[in-house]
């Protein structure tokens, strides 16, 4: 069963962050390498809860999926969306700055330690939607 967008590439051998036209522009422009893994974390939107896996993460930003329904991330609205999350003491505010399907990518305000991705790497982080005031 393929549970991620890479995994059935890297089943055959490719990889697609550097093997993609694309991916391979975006690889050059990174300071840090992305670290995969799949922690658990909550996500609140308006109060309601729901689960949240951290699919990648890095210095300036991190990779998400909501499992469940395909919409769900629609739902959020226009982006950019800013977020807080936090993780043990530490809040890291940032945005959401793009989604597709269930999973959306967030860049941090500001560059993280690596003792602080592996703080969030380590899980019971909670992303908290910051809404503009109407």
């Amino acid at each position: 069963m393929v549970n991620h967008p890479d995994d059935e590439a890297r089943a055959k051998g490719e990889n697609r962050a550097k093997d993609g036209p694309a991916a391979s522009a975006g690889a050059e422009q990174r300071a840090w390498r992305r670290v995969a893994c799949r922690t658990e974390g909550v996500i609140d939107i308006a109060g309601t809860e729901g689960p949240l896996q951290l699919v990648d993460v890095s210095t300036g930003g991190c990779k998400f999926r909501v499992p469940g329904r395909e919409d769900a991330i629609d739902a959020l609205g226009p982006l950019p969306i800013e977020f807080v999350l936090t993780s043990g003491l530490t809040d890291f505010p940032g945005a959401i700055i793009w989604r597709v399907s269930r999973m959306f990518g967030c860049k941090f305000f500001e560059h993280q330690s690596l003792d602080k991705v592996a703080e969030i790497m380590g899980g019971d982080f909670r992303i908290r939607l910051i809404r503009p005031k109407l």
